[in-house]
């Protein structure tokens, strides 16, 4: 499936190519969630609660190191489908994936 990210995909493949060499992990890292702030209309924006401050957004799964985002996944990329099959959620997918890479790299 084509990335619904298209347009910017590959500023995004840039910035994660980039991080990776930018920044070398500490030995405690971090998965999380991140929120993409944007005013636009997109079906892939979500509401963050009316008590956020960060407003709505589009949302990313990402490893991260003492505050700095080291890798990314955008909740509306598709994931590989190794992990569904496997019987893991989507979350789970995007993480598995993300520190897959992350193995390779160290």
């Amino acid at each position: 499936a084509e990335c619904p990210n298209y347009k910017v995909n590959e500023f995004f493949n840039w910035l994660r190519y980039i991080w990776k060499h930018a920044w070398d992990l500490g030995p405690t890292v971090s998965a999380d969630e991140q929120t993409c702030s944007m005013q636009g209309q997109s079906i892939y924006k979500t509401r963050c609660g009316k008590f956020k401050r960060i407003g709505d957004g589009i949302q990313t799964d990402a490893i991260a190191d003492d505050g700095y985002t080291f890798d990314f996944y955008f909740r509306n990329e598709p994931v590989a489908k190794k992990w569904i099959s496997a019987g893991l959620s989507p979350m789970h997918a995007r993480l598995l994936h993300m520190f897959e890479i992350f193995l390779d790299l160290y």
